[in-house]
């Protein structure tokens, strides 16, 4: 990953299909700012999710670099914040231990491995 791949995560992010409407039309995010409906986006680095099993044993050979993942992560925030406004998206923190507790009231919950 770098810095043009940002631009591809973020495009898919904003286009992909995955809302529907009163009318089961699908739309994804950018219809979403366009028709004033309220929603949020989470946005959680999960470096582990790198990892390769060779055996019994996971192998994190693909992850980046700390200071070179924390880039790239402040890079796609960046640009979702300039892309959707900030009161929009929500960042968990990069290179912490964290823990995500989900309770939807709708229908889905997505989850994407980008």
């Amino acid at each position: 990953a770098d810095d043009s791949t940002v631009d591809v995560v973020v495009d898919q992010i904003l286009k992909a299909k995955i809302y529907s409407d009163e009318t089961n039309k699908r739309k994804g995010l950018m219809d979403l700012v366009n028709d004033g409906t309220a929603w949020q986006l989470m946005l959680i680095p999960q470096a582990s999710l790198c990892g390769k099993m060779k055996g019994k044993v996971a192998q994190y050979h693909a992850l980046k670099p700390k200071t070179e993942g924390e880039a790239l992560y402040n890079n796609l925030k960046d640009t979702l914040e300039q892309k959707l406004g900030s009161e929009r998206v929500l960042f968990g923190t990069y290179g912490n231990r964290q823990a995500l507790q989900c309770e939807s009231e709708g229908p889905y919950t997505h989850f994407f491995e980008l």
